[in-house]
């Protein structure tokens, strides 16, 4: 099997705090992947270590084959929850500014945008849009360089739950129609359940629960509420 990540023993320590302990994961090409957990879990550290942004302690990682290279992150697309667009550029212009900024030569733009429904959107100024439209050209953006890697942290987080629902459904849609390994990091439990083919939770540094297949497929947002609710009591919250 072919594998897009793979983290073997990842461990993150910050002083005499361990933040991210012993993680080990396994990203099958072509598969999706939800990560949740409370505020303080692991999930930030972990994705910072992906993206190339901070090193870790202990342990080590492979990215699209290869071992802490960054030449691997070119192959990645990122979307955060608030995307760095530049608001007194067009939607144009701000994926032509990042195609420059990436390297990436002569994207097709127009259909860049058609894929996330921004095709009459095109000459419009990014600070007319709403929050939507905004993460939709985010996910343009992530999208430039034709990336065989998604990454989607909280990418829905700071939208009203209805956008929210549009903004996944669009971005579930384009990941199947680009077979798109992904790895999602959301709060949303009922996103979690409902989209990908695997779930993990993280809680304090550790993958605490791994759902795939049957077990995803029967997992419901009151059987995670249950386990958020166990490990607050156990830490006294």
């Amino acid at each position: 099997m072919e594998y897009i990540l793979q983290t073997n023993n990842l461990s993150k320590v910050y002083g005499t705090k361990t933040v991210l302990n012993d993680v080990s994961i396994h990203v099958p090409k072509g598969s999706i992947y939800g990560l949740v957990g409370k505020n303080g879990a692991g999930k930030t550290t972990l994705m910072r270590i992906i993206c190339g942004l901070t090193q870790q302690s202990a342990g080590n990682y492979t990215l699209l084959g290869k071992s802490n290279d960054d030449s691997a992150r070119s192959r990645m697309g990122i979307l955060i929850e608030k995307p760095g667009i530049y608001e007194h550029m067009t939607a144009t212009e701000n994926l032509r500014y990042f195609s420059l900024l990436f390297g990436i030569p002569s994207p097709d733009y127009d259909k860049i945008l058609k894929m996330v429904g921004l095709q009459n959107a095109g000459k419009k100024k990014a600070r007319t849009f709403s929050l939507g439209m905004k993460q939709r050209l985010g996910i343009a953006i992530a999208l430039l360089g034709n990336p065989d890697f998604l990454i989607l942290d909280e990418h829905t987080a700071a939208l009203d739950p209805k956008t929210a629902e549009i903004v996944m459904q669009l971005t579930n849609k384009v990941v199947q129609e680009k077979h798109l390994t992904t790895l999602m990091v959301t709060h949303n439990l009922r996103h979690a359940v409902e989209y990908g083919d695997r779930l993990l939770m993280m809680h304090q540094g550790h993958v605490i629960m791994d759902k795939a297949g049957d077990e995803k497929r029967a997992l419901k947002v009151d059987d995670l509420l249950d386990v958020f609710t166990s490990i607050s009591i156990e830490c006294g919250n």
